[in-house]
């Protein structure tokens, strides 16, 4: 698997990108034609918020996927994991940058 630029990463409007050193990641169009039957300029900056989050999220939630004090029960396909405060405000907080909220 190839590594991607590491975050955090930002947005301005529909330019995704991480500062220092300024690097652009993504720009998500803002043109609203939709004759072509795409998504609407509301989805497509929604989209772009999604895209600035990724790395927050992938940060926050891949010690999670790594902890052993999981316990699974097969019966109801269910798996109760223990988490700390500073983990659940991470998910949290990335989650809330994904939607364009504070946390």
């Amino acid at each position: 698997m190839s590594k991607h630029t590491p975050g955090p990463w930002s947005l301005d409007g529909i330019i995704v990108f991480k500062d220092k050193p300024y690097l652009r990641i993504a720009v998500v169009t803002e043109d609203d034609d939709q004759t072509d039957g795409g998504p609407s300029l509301s989805v497509r900056r929604a989209n772009a918020r999604l895209i600035s989050a990724a790395p927050d999220l992938l940060d926050a939630l891949m010690p999670v996927l790594g902890k052993d004090n999981s316990e699974a029960d097969e019966a109801t396909q269910t798996v109760r994991i223990t988490l700390s405060y500073a983990e659940m405000a991470a998910i949290s907080a990335a989650v809330a940058k994904a939607k364009g909220r504070d946390a």
